[in-house]
């Protein structure tokens, strides 16, 4: 496994978390959020992500991708996706 390309997809990938949530909006239903947290991810040279900018990385979060202009709606399948990519980075993620 080529460690580089999967370290610049990660990098590829940031812009599109922030992207996310600027045109996010919130909702005010009470419903259970599934959302990307992660513990320790600051300060790893592997993970160019904070804490604070995947804060609000929740299933159903639509957004625009910054690369192909598409509308992307999250998915449980894609933050399923980067918790194993934090994680093997070595990262502590989950969904909860």
């Amino acid at each position: 496994m080529n460690v580089f390309i999967t370290f610049e997809a990660m990098k590829k990938y940031t812009l599109l978390f922030i992207a996310l949530f600027i045109v996010s909006c919130s909702s005010d239903e009470a419903v259970t959020k599934e959302c990307l947290v992660c513990n320790s991810i600051e300060g790893n040279e592997n993970i160019d992500v904070t804490s604070e900018e995947i804060k609000d990385f929740c299933v159903g979060i639509v957004g625009v991708d910054p690369d192909t202009g598409e509308t992307v709606t999250i998915t449980r399948e894609l933050i399923d996706s980067y918790v194993k990519i934090f994680n093997a980075f070595g990262g502590d993620c989950k969904v909860q």
